[in-house]
């Protein structure tokens, strides 16, 4: 699952803006409505055209295919899974203050799956994070 959200956000953070895609997926799972099924989502200079299923693909269209498309926000620039919702000293790994140079300091050693606040930005449509230190 993981791999289709890296491969969707690639699609509309780089090819989309300018191109025309056609993106095949066995499964599309939309906002509004039950899941399509061989279903197909055309791209236009990065709008949504159209989805659903039966869609002719107009030529010149770059078409990709996945088993499963979903849609999804990314927040560009966060702490959650890194700053714990409690808010309390052992749950806050953003700002490590004991030397000022730590190259040694990685994102992934500090970053929480299981924090609650992982789950309520899941819940909210946010498929995508980049996390890192926190300000200071």
């Amino acid at each position: 699952m993981k791999k289709i959200i890296i491969t969707i956000v690639g699609f509309l953070s780089t090819m989309l803006l300018q191109a025309q895609v056609a993106i095949k997926a066995e499964t599309i799972y939309t906002l509004s409505g039950n899941p399509i099924s061989n279903g197909i989502v055309l791209v236009k200079n990065g709008k949504i055209e159209k989805v659903g299923a039966g869609i002719a693909i107009p030529e010149g269209y770059k078409v990709y295919e996945t088993k499963v498309l979903t849609p999804g926000l990314v927040d560009a620039r966060t702490l959650v899974g890194i700053s714990g919702a409690l808010n309390i000293p052992t749950d806050q790994d953003q700002l490590d203050k004991s030397n000022p140079i730590q190259p040694d300091l990685r994102a992934i050693d500090a970053y929480n799956p299981n924090e609650t606040l992982v789950k309520v930005v899941r819940d909210y449509g946010v498929t995508t994070i980049h996390t890192g230190h926190g300000i200071g």
